[in-house]
């Protein structure tokens, strides 16, 4: 059998869909641990990638390239790999030529977790099943130096917003939760400087904002040292919590958290009983009713979580 050295890994185009990846990518890396890693990523990914320490090299590909530009690209990789992990199931190790790669044909159950299914994509690849190695990122000193001068410790970090408006906790819910836990915890609002602008109306003077503050490699950073529970809607942070294993409250409304969901091993979903929901929709005629869950709700949840 062909020795493996070179494998080349292309990683989802969201933010999201990347970190749901990472176990199955850790995977790659717990049976190929001399092998060298390089990865195709998106402008969505590159910065946060980019400091991998699994990965040498990153290539950045963008379909909206120009035919030249995607030739180019592909001359550029060609015959110099052993092995390829497409995440994204494309064309890309037949035009690459590479022999071993995983399979284009797959078949999933429908409510299948999405981090399980790109480790049943891996499955054929690997022989070690169980995961002992987990991703770490590059974060400078003086990033991390100031992070620890700000004494974080033991805090609860809260994420109410999403790329999607459908799935953003409302302000009016969001300001009596934030009102209650910075009675009896330390609590740290995260999320982007646009996220900053929708919930300005609400006082946040009891808490410490982050938002628009923080790169996604900060947040990795503060989650995985100072996090004592994650309170987030269905997101980017939500599966990096999972992935990190921190203690999780999700706030469900459109999206299914069968697909979706919290996999720490504390972990809860919250959600409205809704006739509607989830519905999947992009759109909602009803003002986003199934995420105005209470904050009581909330607040209830995670008592019982740090309890445990």
């Amino acid at each position: 059998m062909r020795e493996i050295r070179y494998i080349l890994v292309n990683f989802p185009t969201n933010l999201g869909d990347t970190i749901l990846s990472f176990p199955a990518f850790d995977l790659i890396k717990e049976n190929y641990p001399s092998s060298e890693i390089d990865a195709i990523v998106s402008s969505k990914t590159e910065n946060f990638l980019s400091y991998h320490k699994f990965i040498n090299q990153i290539f950045i590909y963008e379909k909206r390239w120009r035919i030249k530009e995607k030739i180019a690209f592909l001359k550029r990789l060609r015959k110099k790999y052993d092995l390829m992990v497409d995440f994204k199931n494309s064309f890309l190790p037949f035009l690459l030529r590479i022999k071993k790669h995983t399979p284009v044909i797959r078949r999933f159950s429908k409510d299948i977790h999405a981090k399980d299914r790109y480790l049943k994509i891996v499955e054929n690849l690997v022989k070690k099943r169980k995961i002992s190695l987990k991703a770490e990122f590059v974060l400078d000193e003086e990033r991390k130096n100031f992070w620890y001068s700000l004494n974080l410790d033991n805090a609860v970090f809260v994420a109410p917003s999403s790329n999607s408006s459908l799935k953003r906790y409302p302000p009016h819910e969001l300001e009596e939760l934030l009102s209650f836990l910075s009675s009896k915890k330390k609590v740290i609002l995260l999320g982007s400087k646009k996220d900053s602008s929708l919930y300005r109306q609400i006082s946040l003077s009891s808490v410490i904002n982050l938002m628009g503050k923080t790169s996604f490699l900060d947040v990795w950073f503060l989650l995985k040292n100072f996090a004592c529970i994650c309170i987030c809607v269905d997101s980017s942070i939500l599966h990096l919590a999972s992935y990190l294993n921190i203690p999780t409250v999700a706030l469900f409304g459109p999206t299914q958290e069968e697909i979706y969901g919290p996999y720490s091993e504390k972990s809860v979903v919250i959600r409205k009983n809704l006739k509607c929901a989830p519905c999947k929709n992009s759109t909602c005629p009803y003002s986003g009713e199934c995420m105005k869950i209470s904050a009581d709700r909330v607040v209830e949840a995670v008592e019982k979580i740090l309890k445990e």
